[in-house]
C-alpha cells in the first residue's frame, strides 16, 4: 500500500443547505482515546437526518484507521482520495487494480461541491471489499457519497460475485436504471453492510435495489426515498433469497406492487426489519407473488399506505411465515395490515 501524505425526487433538485460546525470525536481500537478531537464543517440537507461531515481527515487519523484494516485483513489496503494524496483518486481504478482479498478504502469527498464521488462502479467479480474509512459510524457513512447522477445503476454485481465481495459503510444514490437504480445484482450474491441506499429510481423494478437469481447478505443498511415506476420501490427481487438483518424501508414508492420490497418467486428471510411510510397500489411494506415464502422474524410494519390492498402486506398465491411481527397504523382500501388472497 502507499501512503503519502442532494434530497432527490424523480425531478432532482439541490437542496438547501445550513452549515454549522461541531466537535467531532474519533476513537478507533488501536490506541484512541477520549482525547482525540479535532473540528469538522458539517452540512445539515432538508432531510435533517444525519450530519455530512465536509472536512478532510487528518493524515494521522487516516493511517490509524487504515493500521486497524490492514490488521484485521489478509490482503493489501487501498486509499481513495479524490486529491491524489494516496493511490487512487476514483473507486473504479481502485476496483480496477486490486485482487481477491484486497480492500478498498474510500475517503469521503471534498472536491466537489455537492461532498461525492460521481461514479457507477462494478466489482468485476472480484472478491474484495470497498468500505468508508470507519462503516460504523453513521457520519463517515453519510459523508461518503457514491453518485451515479442519474446515469445507470450505482453498483453492480453481475460477476458472479459472492459473499467474499463487500459493500460496507458507503451511502448510494442518485442512481437511475431499467432495473435496480441503486444496487444492480445478477446471478450474484455479495455482501452488503452499514450501507444508505437512498433517492435512487428504477423505470421498471427496483427503486434501490434489483436482485435476479441472487441471494445477497445485508446488515444494518437502509432504504429511503427510492421510487420504482413497476414493482419494488426499496427492492425488488425475482428468483432470489437475499438475508436482511436490522434494516430500514422508509419512505419508498412503487407505482405498481411493492413499496418497501416485492417478491417474485422469491424467498427473503428478514430479521429485526423495519417498513414505515412506504407506498403503492399494493403491498406498500412488502409484496409477495408468484409462489414467494419470504420469512420474517421480528419486523415492524408502520404506516405504509397502498391504494388498493395490504398496507402492510399484500400475499399472492405465495406462503410467508411470520414470527413476532407486528402491523400498526397501516391503510389500504382492502387488508390494511395484512392481505392474503384466497385461493380457489
Amino acid at each position: 500500500m502507499k501512503v503519502s501524505q442532494r434530497t432527490h425526487r424523480m425531478g432532482g433538485f439541490v437542496p438547501r443547505t445550513t452549515v454549522v460546525t461541531i466537535l467531532w470525536m474519533i476513537q478507533v481500537a488501536t490506541g484512541g482515546s477520549d482525547s482525540d478531537t479535532g473540528s469538522t464543517a458539517l452540512r445539515l440537507d432538508q432531510m435533517g437526518s444525519v450530519p455530512h461531515p465536509l472536512a478532510t481527515l487528518s493524515a494521522e487519523e487516516i493511517a490509524r484507521a487504515v493500521a486497524e484494516i490492514e490488521a484485521a485483513v489478509r490482503g493489501d489496503v487501498l486509499i481513495v482520495d479524490c486529491h491524489g494524496n494516496y493511490d487512487y483518486e476514483t473507486i473504479q481504478e481502485a476496483i480496477d487494480a486490486v485482487s481477491d482479498g484486497d480492500t478498498v478504502v474510500v475517503l469521503p469527498n471534498t472536491c466537489t461541491p455537492e461532498g461525492v464521488y460521481f461514479e457507477n462502479i462494478e466489482f468485476l467479480g472480484k472478491g474484495i471489499t470497498v468500505q468508508s474509512v470507519f462503516p460504523d459510524n453513521p457520519d463517515i457513512v453519510a459523508a461518503t457519497i457514491i453518485d451515479g447522477d442519474h446515469n445507470g445503476s450505482v453498483v453492480t454485481f453481475e460477476n458472479g460475485e459472492g459473499a467474499d465481495s463487500v459493500l460496507d459503510g458507503l451511502t448510494i444514490t442518485h442512481g437511475s436504471a431499467t432495473r435496480g437504480g441503486g444496487i444492480f445484482c445478477v446471478s450474484s450474491s455479495p455482501t452488503i453492510n452499514n450501507c444508505v441506499v437512498t433517492a435512487n429510481t428504477a423505470m421498471w423494478d427496483g427503486g434501490g435495489m434489483a436482485n435476479f437469481q441472487c441471494s445477497p447478505i445485508l446488515a444494518n443498511c437502509t432504504f429511503s426515498g427510492n421510487e420504482a415506476s413497476a414493482d419494488g420501490g426499496g427492492i425488488a427481487s425475482l428468483q432470489s433469497s437475499p438475508m436482511l438483518t436490522d434494516c430500514t424501508f422508509s419512505g419508498n414508492e412503487a407505482s405498481a406492487d411493492g413499496g418497501g420490497i416485492a417478491n417474485f418467486q422469491s424467498s427473503p428471510m428478514l430479521t429485526d426489519c423495519t417498513f414505515s411510510g412506504n407506498s403503492a397500489d399494493a403491498g406498500s411494506g412488502m409484496y409477495n407473488e408468484y409462489d414467494s415464502s419470504p420469512t420474517l422474524i421480528d419486523c415492524t410494519f408502520t404506516r405504509n399506505e397502498a391504494l388498493a390492498d395490504g398496507g402492510g402486506m399484500a400475499n399472492f398465491q405465495s406462503s410467508p411465515m411470520l414470527t413476532n411481527c407486528t402491523f400498526r397504523r397501516n391503510l389500504a382500501d382492502v387488508g390494511a395490515g395484512v392481505y392474503n388472497e384466497i385461493r380457489q
